[in-house]
């Protein structure tokens, strides 16, 4: 009789085992799955942040070519859409009649408001622009 038994033993893990290897791999890829999406939010966020800059420069590039063209134009824009969810602001401030101060804030409209709200700012380039008389 205990020779059946030897012969009719199957080979395996049992439901204990498997549960806790289950809940040991489990353990341990909780922090390389945290890490992957901090990793991936951080990537979006570097990537929104040069666009952003890059939309900046151009949009400061525009603005010295019209004003370059008639000095006299109001360039102040609030909450223009550049590209790919990029907003910019645009203001001017005059340094006596030849000389004007440019400022282009540019971000990422992260609440889908339509404006560039404070925290959402992530570029901010000034420039300035004489009159050629």
């Amino acid at each position: 009789m205990s020779r059946e038994m030897i012969t009719n033993r199957q080979s395996g893990f049992t439901l204990t085992e498997v549960l806790a290897s289950m809940v040991l791999i489990g353990a341990a890829m909780t922090p390389v799955l945290h890490a992957l999406v901090n990793a991936q939010v951080t990537g979006t966020r570097a990537q929104r942040a040069t666009q952003a800059i890059f939309c900046a420069e151009r949009k400061i590039e525009d603005v010295r070519a019209e004003l370059l063209e008639s000095f006299s134009t109001d360039v102040s824009t609030m909450s223009e859409a550049l590209a790919n969810g990029i907003i910019c602001n645009v203001s001017e401030a005059a340094d006596g009649n030849l000389l004007k101060i440019v400022k282009v804030e540019a971000g990422y409209d992260e609440n889908r408001n339509g404006a560039l709200d404070a925290d959402e700012i992530v570029a901010v380039l000034d420039t300035k622009v004489s009159d050629r008389m």
